[in-house]
């Protein structure tokens, strides 16, 4: 069975493990993803191919013979060459940015359980396992729902319910969710 309980700051260090370790197990499509997307790596190849024809073709006008197994050879090498170069750059990217969301993230769960009208929660299962999170902050007169991570669209239902009784326990009539970068939901939850 699964429990809910108010963040503290003994939760910290547990939270950082539990949210590097489901971002770690996303790096992989999310970096594939990021590599096809990217301009840099599309531009990069595609200079790369204009050279290595630009090459033989210099040559095919000294020699009129283009050996064509050698350049599809060194397009294959370029590509797989280029494909990795960029996929460690892209890796590297993607861990600094998740150790600057986890440190951002958790920073912020235990500032929003200090301010009035505003708490965060974890979800432990039943090992005492961390498994989801959710905060819900006062401002403006409004409950906003952030941070929202955990892996199962069930888990994200109830942490979300359990900010709106908390919402309704302190008369917070309006409750939607921010929209700042670092309050992004898990993709489980949306």
């Amino acid at each position: 069975m699964n429990q809910i309980r108010e963040y503290t700051s003994q939760d910290q260090e547990r939270f950082k493990q539990f949210y590097i370790t489901t971002q770690n197990e996303k790096r992989h499509a999310r970096v594939l993803n990021d590599l096809y997307q990217s301009q840099g790596t599309k531009r990069t190849w595609q200079a790369g191919i204009v050279g290595i024809f630009g090459i033989h073709i210099t040559q095919w006008l000294k020699t009129p013979y283009l050996p064509l197994p050698l350049i599809l050879i060194e397009l294959m090498l370029w590509t797989a060459g280029i494909g990795f170069f960029w996929y460690n750059w892209l890796s590297r990217d993607y861990k600094r940015h998740v150790q600057q969301s986890v440190e951002r993230i958790s920073t912020g769960l235990l500032a929003i359980a200090k301010t009035e009208k505003s708490n965060s929660w974890v979800m432990e299962n039943s090992k005492g396992e961390l498994i989801g999170t959710v905060a819900l902050k006062y401002e403006n007169g409004e409950g906003k729902i952030g941070y929202l991570t955990a892996e199962r669209k069930q888990d994200c239902k109830e942490l979300v319910q359990n900010a709106f009784k908390f919402g309704r326990a302190n008369k917070i009539r309006v409750i939607s969710k921010w929209q700042e970068q670092d309050s992004k939901w898990s993709e489980s939850c949306i």
